[in-house]
C-alpha cells in the first residue's frame, strides 16, 4: 500500500461520523474544554512537557505552532518556555479563553488567530519551514494525510500529535447501549493511517503509548451537553433523543452529580523533520 492507499482509508473512515467541523459546533463545547485547562487532566499535560523538556525543545529562540490550540491548555504554557508560540483554532470562542489563560507575563510570547488549519497558506504566511515544533493534541484539524504532511512542511524541526486509540467511558459507552442500542463504535485508526503516511513519507516517528484512568464530576445539566456532543459525532440527535439522553443521566445521577469513570489509551507520535 502506499500513501495514497492510507490517506483514501483515513478518509474513509472519517466519512462514517459525523466530524462535524463548524466554528459554532466548537464554539458550543468552548465551557466544557476550559473544565480541563485546570481540571483532572493536569496529569497528562505535566507528563507531555516533561516529555518535550526531555528532548530540548524549549529554549529562548524556539518558535512553536499550535494547531487546534483549544482554550490554550498547551499554548499557554508554551509561552511560558519559547521564544513564540502560535495558536490556532476554527473556534473564535477557543480563541479568546486561551488569550485569558495565558498570562499576562507571557502574552508577548503568544500570538492566537481564529483560523481552521486546510486553509492556511504556508508560504503567504511565511510559515513554510517556520516552526522548530508544530503540534496538534487531540486535534480535529489533523483529519487526513494533507493536513498531516503540512505539519511537516511547517517545522524546521520537529512535529507531535496524539490522539486516543481506544477510550472506554463507564456511563457514556452504557448511555450509547440504552439509547442507541448496540455497542458504540470505536475510532483509533487514524493514528494507524498517520504512522504509515509518515513512514512512507521517508519520517521515522517515536509513538509512545499512555493507559489512564480518568474521572470527572458533572452537573446533569453539564453531562446532558456533553455526551449530546460527543453522541453528534456518530449520529444526529434529535429533541426526543436528546429528552431520554436527559431522563437516563437523570436516573443514574448522584447528587446531581455525574461521575464518569474513563478506561483510555493515548498515544503521541512524535518524529524529526
Amino acid at each position: 500500500m502506499n500513501i495514497n492507499d492510507f490517506a483514501r482509508l483515513w478518509k474513509e473512515e472519517n466519512a462514517l461520523f459525523n466530524m462535524e467541523q463548524s466554528p459554532e459546533f466548537w464554539d458550543s463545547r468552548v465551557e466544557d474544554f476550559q473544565r480541563h485547562v485546570s481540571g483532572g487532566f493536569d496529569t497528562r499535560k505535566d507528563k507531555l512537557l516533561k516529555f518535550l523538556e526531555e528532548r530540548n525543545i524549549f529554549n529562548d529562540e524556539t518558535q512553536i505552532l499550535d494547531i487546534g490550540c483549544g482554550p490554550g491548555r498547551y499554548s499557554s504554557e508554551f509561552a511560558k518556555r519559547a521564544k513564540q508560540v502560535t495558536g490556532i483554532d476554527i473556534s473564535s470562542k477557543m480563541i479568546q479563553y486561551a488569550k485569558r489563560n495565558t498570562a499576562n507575563k507571557y502574552l508577548n510570547h503568544a500570538y492566537y488567530e481564529t483560523v481552521a488549519w486546510e486553509s492556511v497558506d504556508l508560504d503567504a504566511r511565511g510559515w513554510r519551514k517556520e516552526y522548530d515544533l508544530v503540534f496538534a493534541s487531540m486535534s480535529p484539524a489533523i483529519s487526513g494525510g494533507d493536513a498531516l504532511l503540512k505539519m511537516c512542511e511547517a517545522s524546521k524541526g520537529y512535529c507531535f500529535m496524539s490522539g486516543f486509540i481506544e477510550r472506554k467511558d463507564e456511563i457514556g459507552d452504557q448511555l450509547y447501549r440504552t439509547i442507541c442500542g448496540g455497542e458504540p463504535p470505536r475510532r483509533g485508526n487514524n493514528l494507524y493511517y498517520a504512522l504509515n503516511i509518515l513512514f512512507l513519507a521517508g519520517y521515522y516517528p517515536e509513538i509512545i503509548y499512555h493507559d489512564t484512568d480518568l474521572e470527572q464530576a458533572l452537573t446533569v445539566e453539564q453531562a446532558v451537553e456533553t455526551y449530546c456532543t460527543q453522541l453528534r459525532w456518530r449520529k444526529p440527535v434529535s429533541a426526543d433523543m436528546q429528552k431520554r439522553i436527559a431522563d437516563y443521566l437523570s436516573s443514574v445521577a448522584s447528587n446531581g452529580l455525574i461521575t464518569e469513570k474513563s478506561q483510555t489509551k493515548l498515544a503521541w507520535i512524535f518524529w524529526t523533520v
